[in-house]
């Protein structure tokens, strides 16, 4: 059902219990009770007002009292799903994007359910590929980092050799510095 449905109905409920109460109880009353005209009351109402205005009030009391529990009704259906999308986001904040989101609903409730599932698979998915491009940079840092410094190795090494007189004649230390 609903909202606007549960709206309709919890209104309905509202105006018209009472009444069919009241209603209910006047019209048992009247053939029970036998009333007529020669009581000397003008109409039903204000006999029973006379003489039935403590089971009157009782009625209305449990009018009353079953308002109030359509009430509670009504606000726990609208409550619920909204409790639980709250803990839905909670989760979300926490970091769980692997919970499944499902609403067993077909009120206004259900595509917001269904949004919320969506945007947790994106995000999710978004996260993934963070992770990615986060691992692709760190292997081309790493490969650049090995391009640089395998070239200035070989400069080093020949440096050194130049400096501890491996290359002892001039052909030696010419093809050193040229390399």
């Amino acid at each position: 059902m609903n909202i606007r449905s549960r709206l309709v109905f919890f209104s309905a409920a509202l105006l018209l219990f009472p009444a069919a109460l009241v209603a209910i109880l006047a019209y048992t009353l009247h053939f029970r009770l036998q009333w007529d005209a020669s009581l000397g009351e003008n109409n039903l109402f204000s006999f029973l007002g006379r003489y039935y205005g403590h089971l009157l009030i009782i009625v209305l009391l449990l009018a009353l009292v079953v308002t109030i529990l359509t009430a509670l009704l009504f606000m726990r259906s609208l409550l619920r799903p909204l409790k639980q999308l709250t803990r839905i986001a909670t989760e979300i904040e926490g970091g769980n994007l692997d919970m499944e989101i499902r609403y067993d609903g077909a009120d206004e409730f259900a595509p917001v359910f269904a949004q919320f599932d969506r945007m947790r698979i994106h995000v999710k998915d978004l996260l993934w590929q963070k992770v990615k491009d986060e691992q692709t940079r760190v292997d081309m840092i790493a490969n650049i980092a090995h391009e640089f410094k395998t070239p200035v190795t070989s400069i080093q090494g020949y440096a050194q050799g130049l400096l501890d007189g491996v290359a002892n004649n001039k052909e030696k230390e010419q093809h050193y510095l040229s390399t």
